[in-house]
């Protein structure tokens, strides 16, 4: 009997349970199925809510300051280099001395990062550019803003600086101690006639006409008394005018000539050069002047009405 019993009051027990879980739900199938959805909510929020709340707090302070970090430094570091030529460009203030296959064709001087003179390294005449610097190339603009003369650059394995024109490889060498304002190719090749030349006679040396520095003009004295004249005239990159002529410099500082010819020079696109005779036993005129402080000459060819109003500044 009280086997009985005890076995109805657990059964009792077991039905007041029953009861009370289904309460309010209408059905043993909706009690089990609400007490199911409600334990699997409670654990899907739990691991919601709690999930990303971890991840952040382990993630965001380790990534977040990194990533500025670095960006502040990059942005700084290209600051700092834009802002100083010497570091952030292929280029700055000096001369450099350009060799193909060994042999050092020209010189390019530089009167700041942004512009200079291209010298012959024989003939001391040259052309003269302004440029843009860029990380792995230098955009070159001979004698007109026109022009583009586009120069890729790199480092060899010995440590040159090497610039490439459509092809053409140069190795550029610094000149330590050389100062590019007024510098003179033949004077620096260990010409010693001709720095003697140049300190001596007052007429000898190279002119740059003051404004574009596309004109140059080469004064040397031929072992007389008399001078030869070379005139290069940049139209640009891939052509030029040239004339040649001598004769006596007066009591007044004048030089006539009778016997000028001029040549024009074209480099086609496969690299051959044009060279057309404009004019030969032309004449004309140079004369020393001076523009303020300034010492110089003026030119005035018959045959070249483009020659006159413009003042060559000596060195």
């Amino acid at each position: 009997m009280k086997k009985m019993i005890a076995a109805s009051m657990i059964l009792t027990m077991l039905l007041c349970g029953c009861e009370t879980t289904v309460t309010g739900s209408g059905s043993d199938k909706a009690a089990s199925t609400g007490t199911t959805t409600l334990t699997s909510t409670a654990a899907e929020t739990q691991a919601v809510s709690e999930t990303p709340l971890s991840t952040a707090a382990s993630y965001a302070p380790a990534e977040t300051p990194s990533q500025e970090i670095s960006f502040t430094e990059a942005v700084t570091e290209a600051a700092s280099a834009n802002d100083n030529p010497t570091f952030s460009y292929w280029f700055c203030k000096g001369v450099y001395a350009c060799k193909e296959n060994g042999t050092t064709t020209c010189y390019y001087v530089f009167n700041d990062y942004q512009s200079g003179t291209v010298l012959d390294a024989e003939e001391g005449i040259g052309v003269a550019f302004n440029c843009e610097q860029e990380k792995e190339k230098v955009l070159f603009h001979m004698a007109t803003v026109s022009d583009n003369t586009l120069m890729n650059m790199s480092w060899d394995t010995n440590g040159n600086m090497v610039g490439s024109i459509e092809g053409n490889t140069m190795i550029f060498s610094p000149l330590e101690g050389v100062d590019p304002d007024g510098f003179d190719p033949k004077s620096y090749s260990g010409s010693t006639q001709a720095a003697t030349d140049t300190q001596s006679d007052p007429y000898v040396g190279l002119y740059t006409e003051e404004l574009s520095h596309r004109c140059q003009i080469n004064i040397t004295g031929n072992g007389n008394s008399g001078y030869n004249v070379n005139i290069r005239w940049a139209g640009s990159a891939f052509d030029y005018y040239e004339w040649n002529m001598s004769g006596e410099f007066n009591g007044r500082g004048v030089l006539n000539y009778s016997d000028c010819q001029c040549k024009h020079y074209f480099t086609e696109e496969d690299g051959s050069v044009t060279e057309t005779v404009e004019y030969s036993n032309g004449t004309g005129y140079i004369q020393v002047s001076e523009r303020g402080d300034k010492s110089g000459i003026l030119w005035n060819d018959d045959n070249y009405d483009s020659s006159t109003g413009f003042f060559y500044e000596k060195g």
